[in-house]
């Protein structure tokens, strides 16, 4: 695992979001990729192995507490939402 921050990137399968993603990854921080749909995990497998993908809709609080839950599991923390 890198240094640097770790960031929380909701939206993360498709435009803005994985945009947001790829940024953070290639500048060496650490990112958490969350997205309703499957494309997020393969998104996070392209971005190696500092990134985690997971599925999440983010309008039900239980799914976004088992995902934080995922995020501090893999990284220790979130810095950047």
């Amino acid at each position: 695992m890198s240094g640097g921050k770790v960031w929380v990137v909701t939206g993360a399968s498709r435009g803005i979001g994985a945009a947001i993603a790829r940024m953070a990854s290639e500048s060496g921080d650490r990112v958490a990729l969350i997205a309703r749909g499957e494309s997020v995990l393969t998104l996070a497998d392209e971005l190696g192995p500092d990134t985690i993908g997971v599925q999440c809709d983010v309008a039900n609080p239980k799914a976004v507490s088992a995902a934080m839950e995922a995020v501090i599991a893999r990284f220790g923390r979130a810095d950047t939402l």
